[in-house]
């Protein structure tokens, strides 16, 4: 597992974790939100909408598809509970998230060079 996850506080601090020293979560009173005028990644090459989702999951990325080779979701633990190798050129996927427990997500597109990841709420 790699990468990392920037978590931000109300007041406006940040702070970044490389996801393989995550080993829990536990946020304590505190609120989770999504804006959805901003459901990009920080390049803006991966979406996900609708955020929250419930039953499928829409993922448009702007990757070139000679380089995009998979797309995966995984559960905050770290855990792969999605994963699709790609072979088309197109650049909207629908995934059905419906068996998925309630929570928070990421959602990652590799590419040769580079591993684009995004958040998103499962309801």
């Amino acid at each position: 597992l790699s990468g990392n996850i920037t978590v931000r506080e109300y007041g406006g601090s940040s702070d970044t974790y490389a996801l393989i020293d995550i080993r829990y979560v536990n946020f304590t009173n505190s609120t989770i939100g999504v804006q959805l005028a901003e459901n990009q990644n920080e390049t803006g090459k991966l979406q996900v909408f609708p955020n929250p989702a419930n039953d499928v999951l829409n993922i448009r990325h702007t990757i070139s598809e000679s380089q995009l080779t998979s797309l995966e979701i995984l559960s905050v633990e770290g855990k792969t509970v999605y994963k699709q190798v790609l072979t088309g050129n197109t650049s909207l996927h629908q995934v059905n998230i419906s068996a998925l427990p309630k929570g928070l997500y990421l959602c990652r597109a590799i590419g040769e060079k580079t591993i684009d990841t995004i958040k998103f709420i499962k309801n």
